[in-house]
């Protein structure tokens, strides 16, 4: 016989964590589908773990928000255990799509993964315009939902071009409301996704900390793992932030540089070196193609770099003058004097010594742009180069 909770019957659980159940249900009455989070046996007299899961339902109540899971109602079960009635993500987890992918040995398309990364950001804005931090981003937090027949309609009535799904946040177990006045006394997270504030007691947590686990989506949704492998607590405070936009781009070469520079900011130790607001990350991602879409390369490039309008690293400087020499007769104007192959392994060697300048951290992450345009022009050429017979 099914389990049954005031009108709802439990069909099966949908995620179960230390102190809580999902389960799928049944509306008898409304006859719909809705989720029912329902406090562990193990954890009704706890007190203080009540008090938690109510607040939890409290905080998505009052934010009440279609990139938010939306609370309906809560009450008590027979055996005087709370639960609360939400609605229903019925478009799997984010979690769910990674492992899809990663059964086909495939990675999340980059347009993809600019587009999720879009809409959690639209999501992380709306938690924290409310005054909260959510304190526990990670894929099988991140849910979908089937957009409904109304959303559909309006969607059409207005022209706007509307996705069969939406991204919603769930369990804000974690969840705070900054302006609630109590601090944040315990470690707590997801050690794979928690920024290193988050892994000391009585840390000075914000809206920051919520920015460096976003940014490690990403970096999974483009890389297929996380950018750490931490496993514990004692191992968040240790990781090495230099090197991630170098990492990330020898991983998956088709990823656009200011996409990698995008997430490796979100990830940085510091929480004043990151992005400071979810709105500013978006902007910045909402800039980047889909496709390493490099401008096309300019006739006067090379004039620029003689004139000095344009400054180059030092090391950079001599494999530039053998790009130019190589490729220089198509696009700059120079003696064609140089085979295919000479062409492609120019562009390949400055791109590849521009990379590993970044990832030894001796251009400043601030003088970055000032030969950035080059390694832009370069990287098209390769590519044209590579894809011509």
């Amino acid at each position: 016989m099914a389990r049954q909770i005031g009108n709802f019957v439990l069909e099966h659980p949908l995620g179960a964590g230390s102190f809580a159940t999902v389960w799928l249900a049944h509306d008898k009455v409304l006859d719909d589908r809705v989720a029912i989070k329902v406090l562990a046996e193990n954890w009704a007299t706890n007190e203080d773990i009540r008090r938690r899961f109510i607040e939890e339902a409290r905080i998505l109540r009052r934010i009440d928000h279609e990139r938010v899971i939306r609370i309906h109602a809560i009450a008590n079960t027979d055996d005087d255990r709370p639960y609360f009635v939400m609605s229903c993500a019925d478009a799997g987890t984010l979690q769910d799509r990674l492992q899809e992918v990663r059964d086909k040995g495939e990675l999340i398309s980059v347009g993809a993964a600019i587009v999720i990364g879009i809409e959690l950001l639209d999501a992380l804005a709306v938690v924290h315009d409310f005054g909260a931090v959510h304190r526990d981003i990670k894929p099988t937090n991140i849910l979908f939902r089937t957009v409904s027949t109304h959303e559909l309609a309006d969607a059409r009535r207005t022209g706007r071009p509307i996705r069969a799904d939406r991204l919603v946040l769930g369990d804000f177990g974690l969840a705070k409301d900054l302006a609630g006045g109590r601090g944040f006394t315990k470690a707590a997270g997801t050690p794979l996704y928690m920024a290193p504030e988050q892994s000391r007691p009585n840390g000075d947590i914000d809206r920051r900390a919520d920015l460096y686990s976003a940014s490690a989506v990403i970096y999974e949704l483009l890389v297929g793992e996380p950018p750490f492998g931490t496993q514990s607590l004692a191992q968040v405070s240790e990781r090495d932030d230099t090197n991630l936009e170098a990492v990330l781009l020898r991983r998956r070469p088709e990823v656009p540089q200011a996409l990698a520079r995008i997430v490796a900011r979100g990830l940085q130790t510091n929480p004043s070196d990151r992005w400071q607001t979810a709105d500013e990350m978006r902007e910045m991602l909402t800039s980047v193609p889909a496709t390493k879409a490099l401008p096309a390369p300019d006739a006067e490039l090379l004039q620029q770099f003689r004139d000095g309008r344009f400054t180059l690293p030092g090391p950079l400087v001599e494999e530039f003058e053998r790009f130019l020499s190589n490729v220089g007769a198509a696009r700059f104007g120079l003696p064609n004097t140089a085979t295919h192959d000479d062409a492609v392994d120019a562009a390949a060697a400055l791109t590849d010594k521009w990379r590993g300048l970044l990832g030894s951290g001796r251009i400043p992450f601030r003088a970055r742009a000032a030969s950035e345009e080059f390694v832009f022009h370069v990287e098209r050429v390769w590519m044209e180069l590579t894809n011509s017979e």
